[in-house]
């Protein structure tokens, strides 16, 4: 699906969908029709915005009965229910649905990609599963992303471990991607139909190394490690080359 000439909803705008309008607004490349967002508590101040609520939901929006495109970015903690969701994908089965679900839906160890069957293990990885097995067998024309942990110059692990004792294995490894190579994959796939992709940086460093020399770069104290066990080392991937990412994972700079 070409973006010339449609109109694309963003629910919601947080971190992530966020962004993801300013970038559209400000990139004329990309030459959608409308760009709409939904937010639940605190307006955003821009153009096209809409309160909207999935757990009280009666009506849908008009921002989303109009779009053709629904950029679809609630976290589990603002969905009540699996049904929520099943409800309001079955109201907009004709149009394409991009749905941001996480690399947390892998629960094992190893060498995983999108050929890997999820085994996930925490709550939020079992729930975005089944959003996304419903997502491809309930609607036509789909993109599902995966993201692993999301970070830019003002968010970013570090500073919520940064002296603080943590638990982290001697053996796991880094599963990053940063806002700006995620939002060039988002706007990547748009053109594209029925199709997982792992949005992941193909850099993957042991964790305690990677944090420790971070912290030394931007001169803050890095955390303390008070545990040698191993922990799981999950080493995830995508199968898709053109959508890979190698960037810096030192480099926190973000230029959207």
């Amino acid at each position: 699906m070409k973006s010339d000439n449609n109109s694309l909803t963003i629910i919601s705008l947080g971190w992530l969908g966020l962004k993801l309008y300013k970038y559209i607004i400000k990139n004329s490349t990309h030459n959608f029709h409308k760009v709409s967002g939904s937010y639940f508590h605190t307006p955003k101040n821009i153009e096209n915005e809409y309160r909207f609520d999935i757990n009280a939901m009666k009506e849908l929006p008009s921002e989303v009965l109009n779009s053709d495109i629904i950029f679809f970015n609630l976290p589990p903690s603002r969905i009540d229910s699996i049904q929520v969701v099943r409800e309001f994908l079955n109201r907009v089965k004709d149009k394409k649905v991009i749905f941001i679900s996480s690399t947390s839906v892998y629960g094992q160890e190893g060498d995983l990609d999108e050929t890997t069957l999820p085994r996930p293990k925490t709550k939020n990885g079992i729930f975005l599963l089944e959003i996304e097995n419903y997502i491809k067998n309930n609607i036509e024309d789909y993109i599902i992303i995966r993201p692993g942990g999301l970070y830019d110059n003002t968010r970013h692990p570090i500073y919520h471990l940064s002296d603080k004792e943590s638990n982290m294995g001697t053996e796991e490894v880094i599963n990053l991607i940063s806002g700006k190579d995620l939002i060039d994959i988002i706007m990547k796939s748009m053109d594209r139909k029925n199709i997982t992709i792992n949005a992941i940086n193909e850099n993957h460093p042991n964790k305690r190394e990677f944090y420790q020399e971070l912290s030394t770069r931007i001169r803050i104290a890095p955390p303390k490690f008070c545990s040698n066990h191993t922990g799981v080392k999950r080493i995830i991937k995508t199968t898709h080359s053109d959508f890979r990412v190698k960037s810096n994972l030192f480099e926190l700079s973000e230029n959207l």
